[in-house]
């Protein structure tokens, strides 16, 4: 008997979605960016945060708006996501930055060739809502070993606060208007400015 590491169970994006998800996601993204939607808000915010030409792990990217537009930005960026199919999309439809199939709960991105640190780090919209149940502190542990020493801090304390604008019995300066639908538009990383309070 071997003691192999357990494996990550399933992410809730694979469980609690039914066959087909994926491609619908897809083409929802696409379809507000060809009307014109406003879909740049997380990477405006991360861009004011990080110096520029900063290398930027877009952690859960989806089919790549988030990271497309850091790069539009002159960001160095590398995507990663548990879904082949969006990491297609992204691939196909925003050309320029690095796009990987990874779980999160077990990110080596070193193993997969690319061993240089990042300035900072993104999880937009709701990468932690769809991670595997019990996985969240894991997901966090692993982005923050790939972040430069000096920004892995900062990346902690601002993840350790940034959950609490999701409650609905927190207001902050990121949370939506009561009423509006808040998909896609926060971010998972904080100004140090608002951590302070």
């Amino acid at each position: 008997m071997t003691n192999q590491p357990k494996a990550s169970p399933l992410p809730r994006w694979f469980t609690d979605h039914p066959e087909g998800h994926s491609e619908w996601y897809i083409e929802r993204f696409r379809k507000m960016a060809a009307e014109g939607a406003d879909l740049d808000g997380e990477a405006r915010l991360v861009d004011a945060l990080v110096a520029a030409d900063a290398r930027i792990l877009d952690a859960g990217c989806g089919p790549g708006r988030v990271g497309a537009a850091l790069f539009r930005r002159g960001h160095q960026v590398l995507g990663v996501d548990v879904d082949p199919l969006l990491i297609d999309a992204a691939s196909q439809d925003y050309p320029g930055p690095t796009w990987l199939v990874a779980d999160l709960a077990e990110l080596d991105l070193a193993a997969m060739g690319h061993p240089e640190a990042f300035d900072g780090a993104v999880l937009a919209g709701n990468v932690m809502a769809f991670l595997a149940p019990g996985t969240g502190a894991r997901v966090l542990g692993r982005i923050a070993v790939h972040l430069r020493p000096e920004a892995a801090p900062e990346y902690l304390n601002i993840l350790k606060h940034s959950f609490s604008f999701r409650s609905p019995a927190v207001e902050s300066p990121l949370s939506p208007p009561r009423g509006q639908d808040s998909y896609g538009r926060h971010c998972e990383y904080l100004p140090p400015s608002y951590l302070a309070t």
